[in-house]
Parts: C-alpha cells; sequence; structure tokens
C-alpha cells in the first residue's frame, strides 16, 4: 500500500538544514495526517505572513525551539518565496511541494482536499500509469479507479440514485472536484435545489419519493429499475429510511417488500430474519476481514426489534450472538493488543485514542465538545440515534471504539481521559478526571480558560452549564450505568428505563445547545453492558486476595499464584475466562452471581461490552 505521507516526508527530511521554508501550492502541509506525523518526529510547522512578522517569529520561536530541539526541523508554509534576510537566507532552504511530484500526470486541481486514504491508493494505482491526463480525464480516472464509479453508466435517474445509495451506505468521503462533477450528472436527471450528496437531505428526499410512489403510484422514478432495486433493498435493511405503512392489498402489490409494511410486528419480524441471515453469512468470514462497527450494527437493529416487540421469538437471535461472541473473542485474541497502536488520524480505534484523534480534528477555530455516557451500550446508543435522525437536524456518524478489557470503569474512563493506557493503581473519581482531562489538552499548547470538563446527572439542568466560548469541553453522566445496574428484569428493563432517560434528561438539549453554538459534538462511552447469567457467587477463600478490584464479570488478585489457584479449583471456567497478569475476566455471559440469576453489568470481554459506540454529530 503506498504511503502519500511518507513520501511527502522523505523530500523534506532529504535537505540539511533545520528551516524549511516550503512553497504548499495544493496546502498538502495542512492535511491532519501529515501535521501529525511531523508532530510526532518533533517538527513544527507555521505560516508566513510578512517579513516583518516572520522577523519576530524567527527570534522569539524559531530561534529558542532550534536551540531546545537539536536535530529537529522548523516548517514555514508559504505561498511564494519570502523575502528572507542574509542571515536567515544563509541557514535555511527553499523547497517547493505539490501534488505534481508524486502524481506527474494526473491533473494536480483535481486532487485537493481528497482524503489521505485515496491519496494512498492513488500512488499504488499511477505506478503504472504513464500517460497524461488533464482535467476531464483526470476527474474520469478518480472517479472510476478510486470511488469504483463509471460515469458512462450514470445514464438514467434510477442508476444515479442507485450510485448515490452505494456512496452513502459506503460513507465515501468526496472531495470538491470529484463532486463537482457529480453534481453536474446528477442535475440531468434530478432536483438542482436539493443537496443529495447530503445523507441526510438525500435520505428525507428518497424518503418523500418512496411514499409518493407506495401511497399514490407515482411512477417519476421507476423503482424496479435493475440498477436501483437491490441497492434501495439494502437502504432499507440497514433502515438508513424507514418503510412506508400500506394496506395488505398494496403490500401484495409491491415486490420490494423491505420498503412496506402493513403489520409492523411482522414487519419487524421479518426484519429480524433477515439480519440474522446476513449475520450467519458474515461470520463466515475469516476474523480479520470482518467489519466489527457494521456487524454490532446490525445484531443492534435485530436485539432492538425483539425488545420492543417481545412477542418476536430470541431463540435464533441467541444462536448468533453467541456464534458472533466466539468470533470475536478470536479477533481479541490475535489483534486487541495492537488497536492502540494504529493511527488515529482517521478514528479512534480504542477509548485511550479519543483525545488524540480530536486533537488531530482541531484547527485554530475548532470548538470540540466530548459527552461520555457511562456504561452505554450499543443496541442501548441505537435507539438514541434513530430518535435523533427522526429530528432531521443532525448529521450522525456512528462508529466503534473498543474498551479497555477489563471493562470496568477504572480504566477504560481513565483511558479516555488520559489518552493513553491506563494505570491499575488509579483513584477513579471526577476531580481525577477532569485533571487527566486539562493536563491533556494543557500538554497540547491549550490555556486552561480553553478547558471545560462537567459531571451531569438526571436532575441537572441546561442553565447549569456556562462554558462560554472555551474550545474543549467535557460532559460525562453515570446515568446510563447507574439504571444498568439497577435493572432487575435485565434487558426488557433497561430498554424502557433508556427510552425514560432520554425523554426526560437533559441529553438532547445538551445537544441542541452545542449544536448551536457550533460545536463539533463526540458521544461514546467507556464500556458497554451485558445481560448475563449467574456462574455461582464466589467463595469467602475466593474473593481472600482480590481486595484491589472486583466486579460480577472481572477479578483482580493482588498476584498471578492466587489467580492461578481460583483458576486451577474451577476447571470449568477455563475455556471462559481471559487473563492478563494478575486479572481474569468472563468473555462469555455468565456473572459471578447466583446460580442462574440475571443480572445486567459489565467488566469482561463480552462484544454487548467492548464495542462501544463513537459517534460525530454536525
Amino acid at each position: 500500500m503506498g504511503d502519500f505521507v511518507t513520501s511527502i516526508l522523505k523530500k523534506v527530511l532529504s535537505l540539511p538544514t533545520e528551516l524549511i521554508f516550503i512553497n504548499d501550492i495544493d496546502n498538502i502541509f495542512t492535511y491532519s495526517e501529515v501535521l501529525n506525523r511531523l508532530n510526532e518526529l518533533s517538527y513544527k510547522v507555521s505560516n508566513y505572513i510578512c517579513p516583518i512578522a516572520f522577523r519576530i517569529e524567527y527570534e522569539l520561536e524559531i530561534k529558542p525551539f532550534l536551540i531546545r530541539y537539536p536535530g529537529s526541523k522548523y516548517i514555514v508554509r508559504c505561498s511564494s518565496s519570502p523575502y528572507l534576510l542574509e542571515d536567515i537566507a544563509e541557514h535555511s532552504d527553499i523547497m517547493k511541494i505539490s501534488f505534481n511530484d508524486l502524481y506527474p500526470n494526473l491533473n494536480n486541481e483535481c486532487l485537493h482536499d481528497l482524503p489521505v486514504i485515496y491519496l494512498d491508493e492513488l500512488l499504488d494505482i499511477t505506478r503504472t500509469y504513464f500517460e497524461h491526463k488533464n482535467k476531464e480525464q483526470t476527474l474520469n480516472f478518480l472517479l472510476e479507479k478510486i470511488y469504483l464509479i463509471d460515469l458512462s453508466s450514470l445514464n438514467s435517474k434510477e442508476a444515479f440514485i442507485g450510485r448515490i445509495l452505494n456512496i452513502h451506505s459506503r460513507e465515501i468521503e468526496f472531495n470538491p472536484a470529484t463532486k463537482n462533477l457529480l453534481r453536474e450528472y446528477a442535475n440531468k436527471y434530478l432536483p438542482i435545489e436539493e443537496d443529495l450528496f447530503s445523507k441526510r437531505i438525500f435520505n428525507i428526499w428518497l424518503k418523500k419519493m418512496w411514499d409518493d410512489y407506495v401511497l399514490n403510484q407515482d411512477d417519476k422514478i421507476d423503482f424496479h429499475h435493475s440498477q436501483l432495486t437491490e441497492q434501495l433493498r439494502l437502504y432499507f435493511i440497514n433502515h438508513n429510511i424507514e418503510p412506508c405503512k400500506v394496506d395488505k392489498a398494496r403490500w401484495e402489490e409491491i415486490d420490494l417488500r423491505e420498503g412496506v409494511y402493513y403489520d409492523h410486528e411482522e414487519q419487524k419480524r421479518s426484519d429480524v430474519d433477515n439480519i440474522l441471515k446476513r449475520l450467519d453469512l458474515a461470520l463466515n468470514d475469516p476474523i480479520s476481514e470482518i467489519n466489527w462497527s457494521e456487524m454490532i450494527r446490525s445484531v443492534s437493529m435485530a436485539y432492538n426489534n425483539i425488545l420492543d416487540y417481545r412477542s418476536i421469538s430470541d431463540k435464533q437471535y441467541l444462536t448468533i450472538e453467541e456464534k458472533f461472541n466466539h468470533k470475536f473473542q478470536d479477533y481479541l485474541d490475535s489483534y486487541f493488543t495492537g488497536l492502540s497502536s494504529k493511527s488515529s488520524v482517521k478514528k479512534p480505534y480504542t477509548v485511550s485514542q479519543i483525545l488524540n484523534f480530536m486533537q488531530f480534528q482541531s484547527n485554530n477555530d475548532a470548538k470540540q465538545a466530548l459527552i461520555i455516557i457511562d456504561g452505554l451500550n450499543y443496541w442501548q446508543w441505537y435507539i438514541i440515534e434513530t430518535l435523533l435522525k427522526k429530528e432531521a437536524k443532525y448529521e450522525i456518524s456512528t462508529d466503534v471504539c473498543f474498551s479497555w478489557i477489563p471493562s470496568i470503569t477504572s480504566l477504560s474512563r481513565q483511558a479516555i481521559f488520559k489518552g493513553a493506557k491506563p494505570d491499575i493503581e488509579y483513584n477513579q473519581n471526577p476531580k481525577n478526571e477532569e485533571k487527566n482531562w486539562n493536563n491533556f489538552w494543557l500538554s497540547q499548547g491549550i490555556p486552561g480558560s480553553d478547558i471545560k470538563y462537567f459531571k451531569f446527572e438526571f436532575q441537572t439542568k441546561i442553565e447549569d452549564f456556562f462554558f462560554g466560548n472555551s474550545k474543549f469541553l467535557a460532559f460525562v453522566t453515570n446515568d446510563i450505568d447507574d439504571i444498568m445496574h439497577s435493572a432487575l428484569q435485565g434487558n426488557n428493563d433497561l430498554y424502557n428505563s433508556t427510552l425514560s432517560w432520554l425523554e426526560n434528561s437533559l441529553f438532547m438539549k445538551l445537544l441542541a445547545k452545542l449544536k448551536n453554538d457550533g460545536y463539533l459534538i463526540y458521544v461514546g462511552s467507556d464500556h458497554g453492558n451485558i445481560e448475563a447469567t449467574g456462574w455461582r457467587k464466589l467463595k469467602g477463600y475466593e474473593k481472600f486476595g482480590t481486595s484491589k478490584s472486583r466486579s460480577r464479570r472481572h477479578l483482580e488478585y493482588a498476584n498471578r499464584s492466587l489467580l492461578n489457584k481460583f483458576l486451577d479449583q474451577n476447571p470449568e471456567l477455563s475455556s471462559s475466562m481471559g487473563t492478563e497478569d494478575n486479572l481474569a475476566y468472563l468473555k462469555n455471559k455468565l456473572a459471578f452471581e447466583s446460580e442462574g440469576k440475571k443480572i445486567v453489568t459489565h467488566g469482561g470481554s463480552h462484544f454487548w461490552e467492548v464495542l462501544t459506540p463513537f459517534i460525530r454529530i454536525k
């Protein structure tokens, strides 16, 4: 795989001087991935404004920086060759860097703001292409090779709608040049006034078109078109838009049954069956190829339907859930330890990377807010997201983020606010949490006045918050965790309590206020939860040496020998427990509770505990 960032940095590293002026005509040095790599090398980047301003910067910042960090480099971006006095010119280099250095046969203008993941792919592809392409040819080349779009096939509105369905399902990021070309094509077939490249706007428009077809037999769009039907079927299955209610006679006339229903419960039952069939097939893939974000979303859809309609049998669901978890535990065994070392520029893979991800997204004007809902399970978030989307004012992007293992608050939430691997010897409380949050941003050069931390509860009022124009806000609530631990009737109870919390807490008001104040909003959780079944309670002598930490899903002994003794005395747990040092945690749905008793808790490594939702809201 090509590495765009490395290729750019090799050019910078080839220069011997410590002060380098970059004529950055394609704004390559504004990419967060490039800036992040430079930051890792302890290089600094600034922008050239004018000779006088630069002279001041040189004396007050550049010279002290290069003295303090010998061997480092100070990079100054400029749009043309800067005017330099002799003493600076003698100890600096000027270099022009553009897309042309890496993609000499493509039109550079078409590459502006292309996501780095696609620039990487382009490096591989263009190694075997030597024919020069003009602007139009470059755009067609990008659409075909990067986005897998053949413009010649977009010869009808149905073909175009099918392609947009695919685009929104894959959450593709277009750069301005390719998006503008697609808009020109779209305008031939679709309403010019609608921004159909916005998923939210497209979904509203498509739902109206579908309802007009179903209810009024409007034939403006041929929903039976071969280039549209299957994409639309998947779009309905994944609940991007909701089906239309009809009477039984009209239901029988519609071939695309996923888009209509006459009996809501029967429709939900059919949804569950379809989802479980797809999950069963997907779980046959090698663990390295499974998309856990898509899998947890699908299983959450099915489980929400089962919880919403208690008459829907969960027998097949429980079989798939167990198969899912077996695969997931295999994945954790092979890949979990490496997740926290993956780049978090595009997404946080583990909770310890959330703050680093936010830091990569920041710029001089960005304001960001992080809301952590303690103990929030992915299926609970799916409830919240569904209701948010009905308001039609939020652009929501949901992914997964792995909790720490064991999935306990003292480790996982600490990892979030520390922005690094958690310490075992840590006292979990709001004061230490706020201290970690502040220390992280202070270490990034953010002034204390721009950093705020808030704890809120069920009774908190929105008027209790005052954060002015601070750039980095953190909000934490334990409400869901408290509700979860008191769910005496298991997940059925938790489902109803989640709806009640959403209706009565200030969460929705907080989102609205943050959105109106111009914040990028991130919502996450430190760990999920699971409806577990009691194995048996620990006996008195088994608790000896666990005073440091113990829950109903994990054990931490004072030393490994005590843990080994417990495992040797309970060989029936050998396949059910994971261990690390003197820690042990349950991998299946058992709990250290009275035999057969149902409880909702956390602390193990089941996928419902570890695959937490991470949400970006615009």
